[in-house]
């Protein structure tokens, strides 16, 4: 049973937690290596280890028997297998100790030898003929040195040719002190990194560790050798501080915002490998979310952080990569928390800074340009200055590039080329930062090619470098990745070398709205993001404005110049003369193609169509938008985020609320709805309100007020989009109208009615739509049948000239007029009239009139 058995962890015994972790941590993972450990040295295998006393040792031994397992007595271990064992040990040990001295002379012999000179030829004397000897011992060649350990070897064996001497006696005295200093608890070869390396090359190209740690190397590509040995300290043992001497300063300064979750691997290395090595730790338990997972290092003075992303395509094989050229000498996986989160933005001219208090921790002021020789464009006096007590700093932004011009590429091409150039552009920054008293500078250079990235990397680590010098910041705003294969493309600028050197790097992130849905772009761009740049240093870039795209690009605009589109209200029936009791329709005289609602992002999605016909997207900039983008940063820990144009005029209500609310800690507020509201009024008073959605953009208004002069107004979130007045009296017994009206290519029928034209005795009302109800849409030159059902209400009946005639509006490719015929008093009659819809896209209305030849 024990065989089968002896593969039980030491996690599962029941121990208490400080024995067990003395155990893990001493490497007894399961009962077979504590019980092999007793066989072979006795109780003292256990009771040498630090920490593990007789009360531990009488503990572990209850819990063995209950499992039942049979310990071996003390006498068990006898003397003579004990001696064997040491002998063996210390013969192998010593002939590692050998063949590793002997690996590092030959490598010191490699490096410090000059190239073999070429031999010289020479003729070999003729061989005598053979003569028969007795056979003698295989002795090495004399034209090869011996090595060190095949010296070790032979004196061991000339001692023992030599008992009598005493030498061997001696020998074995010195063989027995070797190892006790190599067996556990002193195990000096492996204190001294001598043994336990693995090595990983092309063939055999990668290393692992039990608790979950994977050194490895592409096999294709890697032409090298790295020796490495692994080892783990337990999580728990780590945090005691029982995981050595050396570790216990790594706890104490561990910041408070790290939460250790997996043991600390640490990670010896024998070789100068300058390709990539991967480094893989499996996911640890317990450590949701992974999102806010990071690998750090300790470096012997403070916590580092190591780029990693996670990889979680196989369920059960979920773990964190690194990919590194210097192998870190340990590796923990940490839980990233919260940081005290930045919020800025960029000051442009017309912005109001007062409204900065209490919402913002840095402000950069715009107007500064990279100029000739290293020089700035712009009047730095004229920039925000820093005053003494505002709650927020001052960064200027430096820019080769101004709204609505070209970027300039020149100038940014010889700032990298020309050392003088670059190296008077920092002083100049430097001097600009503690003259004026800026905090530091934001650098926003677009235009950066790809082979000019080292370039700029290297340019943005000299400015921090000077910068840091004088105890002030650098941040930089890099442009918009490109989503590729499985990653992200970011051209000439090199994320991860730009946050190393950066005290923060600001990411464009989607206009869209609907990137920001579970799995959607900005969630797939954090992960990518998170792995270059540290999420501490990493700050969301958005605009609080409305986004308009065209072929042009993304422009961001105020909310009232995103909803002009819709275009001012229009009266979709006859308002001339309306009665008491009727409808009367309106809607809006825009272009509008399509109102989408996007509900996870608590915004919406207009396409409209411009004069040359083509189609522009625009997105809608509410509060509940700007809050779920702001959450995304909030919930991948990100140091802050920079929120353009929210100083700018033109922004929606409660954008303020949802900056202030990401930067206190507070839920973003629920999305709101946004509506379009109709007011009826006259010259006295108004005399009724109703709201409709925004993607409702039609409203019936039911008659039910006083003959007299009406005002019908439009206002879509607040702004005004104009009025129709509407004259309300009683009918006018000689016209009435049918009106037909189309919108998004539609074509409706509105209340119609009939006409008395000569006598008085003739009258027509309107009954139903038989064909083509209100708001009917149709595909562009699409034919259809109009049909109103008419009444003939007038005291006599009509004559058989009686029509139907096209009066004013659209006539949507319809006859003058259609024959409708004689027609009894109070009988009525189906009306049809042909008609197309138009070639272009709108709303359209047509007004149609019962007449007789006498008109």
């Amino acid at each position: 049973m024990q065989d089968v058995t002896a593969s039980l962890p030491i996690a599962e015994l029941g121990l208490d937690t400080r024995t067990r972790n003395v155990l893990i941590g001493a490497g007894f993972s399961t009962v077979g290596d504590v019980l092999a450990a007793i066989e072979e040295e006795g109780d003292n295998a256990l009771t040498n280890i630090k920490g593990f006393g007789p009360k531990s040792l009488t503990d572990l031994k209850g819990r063995l028997e209950e499992h039942g397992f049979h310990l071996p007595d003390a006498a068990e271990a006898g003397a003579p297998r004990v001696a064997k064992a040491l002998e063996e040990e210390a013969m192998l040990a010593a002939t590692l100790l050998a063949e590793d001295a002997d690996i590092a002379l030959e490598a010191a012999l490699e490096e410090k030898s000059p190239e073999p000179a070429a031999p010289i030829a020479a003729e070999e004397p003729k061989a005598a003929a053979p003569v028969a000897a007795p056979p003698a011992p295989k002795v090495e060649s004399l034209d090869e040195p011996l090595s060190f350990s095949q010296r070790l070897r032979a004196t061991f064996a000339h001692l023992r040719r030599q008992p009598g001497s005493g030498a061997w006696v001696y020998g074995m005295i010195g063989l027995l002190v070797i190892v006790a200093l190599m067996l556990p608890p002193i195990s000096l070869l492996r204190r001294l990194g001598i043994v336990g390396y693995t090595t990983i090359s092309a063939e055999n190209n990668s290393a692992s560790h039990p608790d979950g740690l994977t050194i490895s190397v592409d096999a294709e590509t890697f032409d090298d050798k790295l020796r490495v040995r692994l080892d783990s300290a337990p999580r728990e043992v780590f945090l005691m501080g029982d995981a050595g001497s050396a570790l216990k300063k790594a706890v104490e300064a561990l910041p408070a915002y790290l939460e250790v979750k997996s043991p600390l691997y640490q990670i010896q290395t024998r070789g100068n490998v300058e390709q990539p090595v991967t480094i893989d730790v499996l996911m640890p338990n317990g450590a949701e979310p992974w999102e806010t997972l990071d690998l750090y290092t300790w470096s012997g003075e403070s916590w580092e952080w190591v780029g990693s992303d996670l990889h979680t395509e196989m369920a059960e094989h979920e773990h964190i990569s690194a990919h590194v050229t210097d192998v870190p000498d340990n590796i923990v996986v940490v839980q990233v928390g919260t940081v005290t989160q930045t919020v800025s933005t960029f000051l442009e001219p017309g912005d109001n800074p007062a409204a900065a208090a209490g919402m913002l921790d840095e402000i950069n002021p715009t107007g500064l340009l990279l100029g000739l020789e290293g020089g700035f464009v712009g009047d730095p006096t004229g920039l925000l200055q820093p005053v003494e007590g505002d709650a927020y700093d001052v960064l200027p932004t430096l820019r080769n590039w101004a709204p609505g011009a070209a970027v300039n590429h020149g100038l940014l091409s010889d700032l990298l080329t020309v050392p003088e150039i670059q190296k008077a552009h920092i002083a100049h920054i430097v001097q600009l930062c503690t003259e004026s008293g800026f905090a530091g500078a934001d650098v926003d250079y677009r235009g950066v090619e790809f082979n000019e990235r080292d370039a700029y990397s290297d340019f943005i680590g000299a400015l921090a470098d000077a910068l840091h010098a004088e105890g002030l910041r650098l941040t930089v705003v890099v442009e918009s990745a490109a989503p590729t294969n499985g990653g992200w493309d970011t051209g000439g600028y090199d994320w991860a070398a730009l946050g190393a050197a950066a005290d923060a790097v600001k990411v464009p992130f989607p206009d869209d709205p609907a990137a920001y849905v579970e799995t959607g772009a900005a969630q797939r761009l954090l992960d990518w993001a998170t792995a270059q740049v540290s999420r501490r240093k990493l700050r969301m870039l958005v605009s609080s404005l409305s986004a308009e795209r065209s072929s042009a690009g993304i422009d961001h605009i105020s909310l009232e110049q995103a909803l002009a589109p819709f275009g001012e209200i229009v009266a979709l029936s006859n308002v001339a003369q309306v009665e008491p009791g009727s409808q009367v329709m309106f809607g809006f005289s825009g272009q509008l193609l399509s109102i989408t609602p996007q509900e996870n992002a608590g915004a919406y999605r207009l396409e409209y169509e411009v004069g040359d016909g083509e189609i522009h997207s625009v997105w809608l900039g509410t509060a509940s938008s700007l809050a779920l983008k702001l959450n995304w940063a909030r919930r991948y820990h990100l140091g802050g985020v920079a929120v353009a144009d929210v100083l700018a005029a033109g922004n929606a209500a409660g954008i303020a609320d949802a900056v202030t609310g990401y930067r206190n800690g507070i839920a973003s507020p629920a999305g709101q709805e946004m509506n379009i509201v109709w007011t009826i009024s006259n010259a006295e008073a108004g005399v009724g309100q109703q709201s409709s959605p925004l993607t409702e953009p039609d409203y019936v208004w039911t008659v039910a007020v006083a003959t007299g002069t009406y005002t019908v107004s439009a206002a879509i979130a607040g702004f005004d989009h104009g009025a129709v007045p509407v004259s309300v009296g009683a009918p006018e017994p000689e016209v009435t109208e049918v009106v037909t009206a189309t919108g998004d290519l539609d074509a409706s029928a509105p209340a119609a009615a009939a006409s008395a034209v000569t006598d008085e005795c003739l009258d027509a009302s309107y009954v139903a739509d038989v064909t083509v109800p209100d708001n009917q849409q149709f595909d562009n030159k699409e034919a259809f049948v109009k049909t109103w059902r008419v009444r003939n209400t007038g005291t006599c009946d009509w004559p058989e000239d009686t029509v139907i005639a096209f009066s004013e509006g659209s006539q949507m490719g319809a006859p003058e007029s259609v024959q409708v015929g004689a027609l009894g008093s109070g009988a009525e009659t189906d009306v049809s009239v042909d008609m197309e819809a138009p070639a272009d896209a709108g709303r359209y209305s047509g007004i149609w009139r019962m007449q007789t030849a006498g008109g």
